[in-house]
């Protein structure tokens, strides 16, 4: 089974991600590791990068500087369209290679924040929501993170609305109390997908 799991910033993915791979042994794929893995020197995306942001200083170890790349995209759509053109087909093609590779996994587990808008629905067999109430998520941000509240809801800002999350995906899991009721209803929507 090829799972997506999706939700906003500080929903509690990696919690979710932590529970599939320990209780169910699956694989997780991390679209942001991936990413990030793809844009190091020597790297299909190191490259592309360069040549659409030459501003970039490098660092060195010869990557660039990530913190000025962030920058610059953040509030500049066009760029960040530039960026998300060079990365995300990248990254798309390294999960499908990887899930050819690893067929005789029960559960694969695709994470990503823009797993609806890059179009992972043809991959994956499900696609779940993490939800999380929003003064939790500002909490675990601040305490996570150290962001503060304002930063925290202009990222949150930025990202889908929940309606459009449950609108997109087959199931919510609510992350918003405690880890045994997310735990729980992990384990009732997997009951009787896989062969545990």
């Amino acid at each position: 089974m090829i799972l997506g799991i999706t939700g906003g910033v500080g929903s509690g993915k990696s919690t979710v991600l932590q529970y599939l791979k320990d209780k169910y042994n699956a694989l997780i794929i991390e679209a942001d590791k991936v990413a990030f893995d793809l844009s190091l020197p020597g790297n299909p995306g190191y490259d592309a990068i360069l040549k659409n942001f030459p501003e970039l200083n490098l660092l060195p170890d010869k990557s660039f500087d990530r913190k000025q790349l962030a920058s610059i995209v953040f509030n500049d759509d066009n760029k960040l369209n530039i960026l998300n053109s060079i990365i995300h087909p990248l990254v798309k093609e390294f999960i499908v290679k990887t899930i050819d590779a690893n067929k005789d996994r029960e559960l694969i587990i695709i994470e990503a924040a823009l797993l609806i808008e890059d179009g992972y629905k043809e991959i994956c067999d499900e696609i779940w929501y993490v939800y999380c109430k929003l003064e939790t998520r500002i909490k675990r941000l601040y305490e996570s993170r150290n962001y503060s509240r304002q930063k925290s809801l202009e990222i949150i800002s930025n990202q889908l609305s929940e309606e459009e999350y449950r609108n997109n995906t087959n199931h919510t899991i609510d992350n918003s109390t405690d880890d045994k009721n997310t735990f729980e209803a992990i384990d009732i929507l997997l009951k009787d997908k896989l062969q545990h």
